[in-house]
């Protein structure tokens, strides 16, 4: 009964969060489905999403499990979904994109809000005499790197749909690819979001016989 009591009151809040134009959750319990709801209710937040967080801790305690990023809240510890500790991704261990492969780049400064997303844009230009396939699942995704040590401090925190998509560029060709840049937080030191400042960011691109990093990419998390 205690927990019936919970889930009724916690699936109105849901249903309320998950009309929100901003979309603060990432993962959580379909508030339409009543059957089998016992808690601890594992819910899913963005990394800009700590007031919200707070306010569910504060009402429903350990009635609710929350992960604001892709950190444990309220101790702000990197988990698996299990609850045991999770390290830190490390950065990517693929070969750097050689100049004689293709030639990376993008428009202008990127600037992300600090615990947002973005889609942006890379430009892939190939730079062989054979045609180049990379394979996504529709984008490219980036990992923010600290660039004075290389180290990974954040990047995409939730689930991503996986299907084929090839991009094809013929020699000489340039294709412009979606990047999906996330700053949710990595390092529990920096907090949930990685904070405003000027950092790089890297993409793997795989090309199906072989994968490439790219080379560091500038990047901005603004306020």
């Amino acid at each position: 009964m205690i927990g019936m009591t919970t889930w009724d009151d916690l699936k109105v809040l849901l249903t309320q969060l998950a009309g929100d134009e901003d979309k603060p959750l990432r993962g959580f319990p379909t508030p339409s489905v009543d059957e089998g709801r016992t808690p601890p209710f594992q819910i899913s937040l963005a990394a800009w999403a700590v007031d919200i967080a707070a306010d569910l801790e504060s009402r429903f305690g350990d009635d609710v499990t929350l992960t604001v990023g892709a950190l444990h809240f309220p101790s702000r510890t990197l988990r698996n979904y299990d609850g045991s500790i999770q390290q830190p991704p490390e950065p990517s261990g693929e070969p750097l994109l050689a100049l004689d492969e293709a030639e990376i780049s993008v428009s202008g400064d990127i600037e992300v809000r600090s615990g947002w997303d973005l889609i942006s844009e890379v430009r892939v230009r190939n730079q062989t005499p054979v045609k180049l396939e990379l394979q996504t699942n529709g984008k490219l995704t980036a990992q923010v790197i600290d660039p004075s040590l290389r180290r990974v401090v954040g990047g995409y925190a939730g689930a991503q749909r996986a299907p084929l998509i090839i991009f094809r560029a013929d020699p000489g060709e340039t294709i412009v690819v979606p990047l999906l840049i996330g700053t949710a937080s990595f390092d529990p030191s920096l907090g949930y979001a990685v904070p405003p400042g000027r950092w790089a960011m890297e993409a793997v691109l795989n090309f199906g016989d072989h994968k490439r990093r790219t080379p560091l990419l500038p990047l901005s998390v603004v306020p």
